[in-house]
């Protein structure tokens, strides 16, 4: 009975799975942020395309790494952690892969980036609503290729948007981002007809 007791507590204190984010856009130049949201250090792995790293973050700390590469990033780590980038002023939160992503209300200047992290295409649907109505608008089909994100400003994509909801579904998940860049958001790279790297 104590060994089976004993072996509880040791699965108890370990998690069987990993937490993993992906952060849609870095640019070169840039840090990406990595919060500890737990009390115990932990080793995180930052995984740029071309490099990856692992630091020991202590128990509610703060680690940044250089980007040296525009991309996305994977960040893998024990416990829930907080992780973004800063590109001029907007700032691109870690988020978890889904098929599905919040509604959004698009304003001049608003920046998406997604990034398809999987070894196969991904088609993904933006939907436009009436902010009024909630009816839809209409719809624009995107295919990111693998490894690839697509970055850029919402009416360069969609064309004019400004005040009507956005919606993005994908056939497989994806990490999406959206910024409200201002007029000093120059460096979120303008790619309204497919995947960038």
């Amino acid at each position: 009975m104590k060994a089976l007791l004993a072996f509880l507590l040791v699965c108890a204190a370990v998690p069987l799975f990993a937490e993993v984010q992906v952060i849609p856009l870095t640019a070169p130049d840039t840090y990406v942020y990595v919060q500890n949201a737990n009390p115990s250090p932990q080793k995180v792995t930052i995984a740029f395309t071309s490099v990856k790293h692992t630091v020991d973050v202590g128990g509610y700390t703060t680690a940044q790494i250089r980007s040296t590469e525009r991309g996305y990033v994977l960040v893998t780590s024990q416990f829930p952690v907080l992780t973004w980038t800063q590109i001029d002023s907007a700032v691109i939160a870690g988020v978890y892969l889904n098929t599905q992503h919040r509604t959004f209300t698009a304003r001049p200047n608003t920046g998406i980036a997604i990034a398809n992290p999987w070894n196969e295409r991904t088609r993904i649907t933006f939907w436009r609503y009436a902010a009024a109505t909630g009816q839809p608008v209409d719809y624009k089909n995107a295919v990111i290729e693998p490894g690839n994100n697509l970055t850029g400003f919402l009416d360069d994509i969609l064309g004019k948007s400004d005040g009507m909801q956005i919606a993005v579904l994908a056939e497989r998940r994806v990490a999406v981002a959206v910024a409200a860049c201002t007029v000093t958001c120059i460096t979120l790279p303008v790619d309204a007809t497919g995947a960038s790297r």
